[in-house]
């Protein structure tokens, strides 16, 4: 069953890029930071057709494109998990 940050997320990235860019420091927020895999990997999903990320990237820090990577990393987990196991028959 699919939680409500996983329903938000998907619809963030259904409506695309130029459309939910208001949204775009929550999807950053939420790719460092939020524990769900599938929430993450949405709002990867709500990136996809933004060619300038640079634009929207925050003050720079000691590492200021880490949110990007911890993008990648997220929708790369989710998209190589393996199937479980179910009872043979």
């Amino acid at each position: 069953m699919k939680t409500w940050r996983e329903m938000a997320a998907e619809a963030l990235a259904q409506i695309r890029h130029p459309g939910n860019e208001g949204a775009l420091p929550t999807i950053r927020e939420v790719i460092l930071k939020d524990a769900n895999q599938t929430v993450r990997q949405r709002c990867v999903w709500a990136l996809f057709n933004n060619t300038d990320l640079e634009r929207h990237e925050p003050d720079p820090g000691p590492r200021p494109r880490s949110w990007k990577r911890k993008a990648m990393r997220a929708s790369w987990c989710v998209t190589t998990q393996r199937p479980r196991a179910g009872p043979s028959h």
